[in-house]
């Protein structure tokens, strides 16, 4: 939408087009509820004539980014922020081939025997320049990539080596991995998790997938047939976080 004149008429377009968007739309006998996110951006103060689209689509995602529902003008950190996105997604693309993933083992210990029963695998990315980098961070940019499989792979396969390596040394423990809701929609996963347990010989029933209650509640049908394969591969499965979504012990009973 082109507003000519001032900043201030910009901004006064974006918040009547907010209010409209807040008045239910009547489709048929039923009431629809949207949102709309928009970005501002202003010329010359926001840029040259051909970057104020790109700008403004900026300044949108901004919105959609804290929960959509409102507008925002172009700031030049948004710019920065993207090209350090796209840095570390090059970086991550190539953080396998250059050693950079490793895993850290937080122990579960049991509460009557207060012994180390098993191991959490939680990744960490050792980025040259930025230190150690938590899943948090590069986990929704490798989603959202198509990358999440690839350190999927390397996670499932690294927990498994180093659980035979605990293994030679005397030590039984289970291992577990946290999944992501990419993982499971793949058909193949539950058989790329059972050749890596042959590989390293470690019994499927000392290996654990860790799913959050928020990624196995997304589509039950689809995290149903997932369960349902793991468990005849014979491969534990925990929900992790649970209880900080809004499942109800019902659909966790169905899974």
């Amino acid at each position: 939408l082109i507003v000519p004149g001032e900043l201030e008429d910009g901004r006064a377009a974006a918040e009547a087009i907010t209010a409209l968007f807040e008045q239910p739309f009547r489709i048929g006998t039923r009431d629809l509820r949207l949102s709309c996110s928009i970005g501002i951006a202003a010329y010359p103060q926001h840029g040259s004539r051909p970057r104020l689209m790109a700008h403004a689509v900026m300044a949108m995602r901004s919105v959609k980014h804290t929960g959509g529902g409102g507008h925002a003008e172009y700031d030049p950190r948004m710019g920065i922020a993207q090209r350090e996105q796209a840095e570390m997604l090059h970086d991550l693309r190539s953080a396998v081939e250059r050693g950079q993933l490793e895993l850290f083992y937080q122990p579960k210990v049991d509460a009557q025997s207060r012994q180390i029963t098993a191991a959490e695998a939680l990744l960490r990315w050792r980025h040259p320049r930025r230190g150690l980098v938590g899943p948090a961070v590069f986990i929704p940019l490798a989603e959202s990539h198509g990358l999440i499989n690839a350190l999927g792979d390397w996670v499932i396969g690294e927990a498994c080596r180093q659980a035979a390596a605990w293994r030679d040394d005397g030590l039984r423990m289970r291992v577990a991995v946290n999944v992501s809701g990419a993982q499971l929609r793949h058909d193949d996963f539950v058989a790329r998790v059972e050749a890596m347990l042959r590989q390293y010989q470690i019994p499927p029933g000392r290996f654990t997938c860790e799913i959050t209650e928020s990624v196995a509640m997304e589509d039950t049908r689809v995290t149903q047939r997932a369960f349902e394969r793991l468990r005849r591969a014979g491969v534990h499965v925990s929900i992790d976080d649970f209880g900080t979504g809004y499942s109800s012990l019902a659909s966790l009973r169905r899974l």
